[in-house]
């Protein structure tokens, strides 16, 4: 599994020590990768999750290397979701899976607090 954006990588160790399955982070910030690297060397589960400091847009890794690709809140950031897609793609074994929980705007009306990525005023 690809976990795109997965940052320290808790959603990756909760999938590996879930489900048993091996899972990689790619993240575009070097220090998450790190720490995440150290956070999961603790959980005792460094031989099932790993990271990898890259990005999104130019995936670095084979054609087909993946059963599923998972992002997490990620994709909203990443402008180019044609890009983004065509490399998820590639990635991708015939077959596969992309997995996406995002934020999306919805109907347009008040949003329901609290809520992560809004801030309600004063």
């Amino acid at each position: 599994m690809l976990d795109v954006g997965g940052g320290l990588g808790a959603p990756a160790r909760l999938l590996a020590h879930e489900h048993g399955c091996r899972v990689t982070v790619l993240d575009l910030t070097e220090a998450y990768c790190r720490a995440g690297e150290r956070l999961t060397a603790w959980t005792g589960l460094g031989d099932r999750v790993r990271f990898r400091h890259g990005d999104a847009l130019a995936l670095p890794f084979e054609d087909g290397s993946f059963d599923v690709a998972w992002l997490q809140h990620s994709s909203m950031n990443v402008a180019d979701k044609g890009r983004l897609y065509a490399e998820l793609r590639r990635v991708l074994r015939p077959g596969g899976w992309l997995a996406l929980s995002e934020v999306v705007a919805g109907s347009g009306e008040a949003p329901h607090f609290p809520a992560l990525w809004a801030y309600k005023g004063m």
